[in-house]
């Protein structure tokens, strides 16, 4: 029976949960919704893009946070989205429900891909697209336990950095000091000095980045593999018995350390596991290893 407001439906003796309420509409209204173009302004095809859209665009607006939202955080939401501004960034999270994955597999682009090449799509072309409209670019995406997590930073920092080093790119160098007892063949130094470019590139770094490998862990007071000391802004890795591949993801985890140093990001809980910053560390240094794998793949041997 409806009530003299035309908006307002009342069903007697029906309970939902809000889960199901989501995935109804979800599957009811999003699913014809992304058939049609959504606003023209930003030229997004699909009107779920332009919802992505509008919650990165205000996190942009919001204070200041290092949240991590959890999973009831992100059921409680509107829209199954959380976006966070981290000063520096914008950190987006998004849960995949059933009717998420019934509404991209409906696309004909979607339909004969798995759930992880579909979402490696997604992030790649659609959420790329987005971010190019807000002037973000993404610097590290996972997806884990249904949450697709993506980091985006701003496009005008970066392009001033880009031209910064352009111009300096030659004068900047990066120094590596390989102690004897780590027992590096002159080809994994060699090959660790292009790593350590490689990372620096990927992250705007335009000052040197101090690396020294070590063979022995007690002389350094190393509890682990490796650590970056933000007071010097120098890594320490130990590199004694350990495939490139190794050395390298623990490498690159300190380089990330080490941008976060240089755009002010660190505090004194940096460390912790699950701090914001650890993951972010975590997430980049998995993402890297596996481009570069394909660029080098002699770091497995």
């Amino acid at each position: 029976m409806k009530n003299s407001d035309e908006n307002i439906v009342h069903i007697p003796d029906l309970v939902i949960s809000k889960e199901k309420l989501k995935e109804i509409y979800n599957s009811v209204f999003l699913k014809e919704a992304d058939n049609k173009k959504s606003d023209t302004q930003c030229n997004l095809q699909y009107v779920s893009d332009r919802i992505r859209y509008d919650y990165i665009k205000d996190a942009k607006q919001q204070e200041v946070s290092d949240k991590i939202p959890t999973r009831k955080d992100l059921l409680d939401s509107d829209d199954l989205v959380i976006a966070v501004n981290n000063g520096n960034s914008i950190s987006y999270y998004e849960l995949f429900v059933d009717s998420c994955w019934d509404a991209l597999f409906s696309k004909s682009e979607y339909e004969e891909l798995s759930k992880i090449e579909a979402i490696n799509k997604l992030v790649n072309e659609r959420f790329k697209k987005i971010a190019d409209l807000l002037n973000e670019t993404i610097i590290n995406w996972s997806f884990k336990n249904s949450i697709l997590f993506i980091k985006m930073t701003n496009k005008t920092k970066n392009s001033v950095k880009g031209i910064i080093n352009e111009e300096v790119k030659s004068r900047i160098k990066h120094k590596l000091v390989v102690e004897k007892s780590a027992g590096l063949t002159p080809e994994k130094i060699q090959m660790t000095a292009e790593f350590i470019k490689y990372c620096c590139k990927e992250l705007g770094i335009n000052e040197p980045c101090k690396v020294t490998i070590v063979g022995d862990r007690k002389k350094h007071n190393m509890a682990t593999l490796a650590y970056f000391d933000p007071n010097n802004k120098e890594i320490f890795v130990y590199g004694k018995n350990r495939l490139n591949a190794d050395l390298d993801r623990s490498l690159s985890h300190e380089i990330r350390h080490l941008k976060q140093c240089i755009d002010e990001e660190l505090t004194n809980v940096s460390g912790l596991k699950n701090s914001p910053q650890e993951q972010e560390c975590n997430i980049f240094s998995g993402n890297v290893m596996r481009d570069y794998a394909k660029i080098e793949p002699r770091i497995f041997d």
